[in-house]
């Protein structure tokens, strides 16, 4: 797959960042509240290095819990807390034996729901190698063997439920993004894509043209041989497109029988060059139940002095002249 994916992919990463954003938050406060009991008790105790790396715990998720609410820049690390956790468990298995061990679950579990997958895996493996070892010396092997196989029995689940989280967070994307019957991109983030590749052109990155096509006779096909064989004729016209494609290039179905393509980096003759192919490559192509094929195609290169929806129309307008000049043609034409 091409652009369309790629546009999907940028949408999961950013979903996924907001969900983490999310979790976060909510961690650092819940973290910051949980914590002041077993403050209270340590120093009731005299346990003063407890006390103290709960202290610090407590001080870093209230100020990241209060940054993360207000999105504000400043953040420390995560992975300050989680250093401040491992130490506090594996030298609390010394103090307080097995019952501290039972704070390691939940940890694991939040690791990979709040950080990146790979940095989890390293973080979640990490800490079950050193609590392990902490673990054998401070309890024996008996309780070790269980509180390792538990350990990783709670991380493999963990890591197998934000898998199938991803999997259906993609899924959910794609049926916002894509046509579900040619799998192209649909209209919902198509202006948004012209405007991201209208101001790149603002700022001197290149250029950007649109290419609108439109399958010439289609309601004859529907009417000659039934929508099926229609529907199946859209889908090898996508996929036709979609061969031609580079990664900067997106696909748009934008109803019916008529689908916009947007050239990343493209100036007009670039643009016009590639409909003239595509166009010759549908002609020499037999679709499906042997059918032939032509299209219509406008092309319009980017003003920076018009809006969107004028380049929009500008295709359009071209695409009507290339239909009115008796099909199967591009317009405007070389010189």
């Amino acid at each position: 797959m091409k652009g369309e994916n790629d546009l999907a992919q940028v949408y999961a990463v950013d979903i996924s960042e907001e969900y983490r954003h999310k979790i976060r938050c909510f961690m650092h406060f819940l973290c910051a509240g949980l914590v002041v009991p077993f403050l209270i008790i340590h120093a009731y105790e005299q346990h003063y290095l407890h006390v103290c790396l709960i202290f610090l715990f407590f001080i870093i998720n209230c100020i990241d819990a209060v940054s993360y609410y207000n999105r504000a820049r400043f953040v420390f690390s995560p992975y300050l807390s989680y250093a401040i956790y491992f130490i506090y468990m594996n030298y609390g298995l010394f103090s307080f034996g097995v019952f501290i061990s039972y704070w390691s679950y939940p940890l694991l579990f939040v690791c990979h729901f709040s950080l990146p997958r790979k940095h989890a895996a390293f973080m979640t493996w990490f800490y079950i190698v050193t609590m392990s070892i902490t673990s054998y010396y401070a309890l024996g092997f008996d309780i070790t063997l269980r509180f390792v196989i538990t350990m990783i029995l709670v991380n493999i689940a963990a890591s197998v439920m934000i898998l199938i989280q991803i999997e259906q967070q993609k899924n959910l994307i794609n049926l916002a993004l894509l046509d579900p019957l040619t799998g192209a991109n649909n209209r919902r983030f198509m202006k948004e894509s012209f405007e991201s590749a209208a101001e790149r052109v603002r700022r001197g990155y290149g250029q950007s043209s649109i290419v609108a096509v439109d399958l010439d006779h289609f309601k004859a096909i529907n009417d000659n041989y039934g929508h099926d064989v229609g529907d199946r004729v859209l889908v090898e016209l996508t996929e036709l497109i979609k061969s031609r494609l580079r990664k900067i290039d997106m696909v748009y179905r934008a109803g019916g029988e008529e689908f916009l393509i947007l050239l990343g980096d493209a100036e007009k003759h670039g643009a016009i060059s590639f409909a003239e192919d595509l166009r010759q490559q549908v002609v020499d192509r037999i679709f499906h139940n042997d059918i032939k094929l032509t299209i219509s195609a406008g092309v319009a290169e980017f003003d920076i002095k018009k809006d969107i929806d004028a380049w929009l129309k500008q295709a359009d307008d071209f695409l009507y002249e290339a239909k009115e000049r008796g099909r199967n043609c591009v317009m405007p034409m070389l010189a």
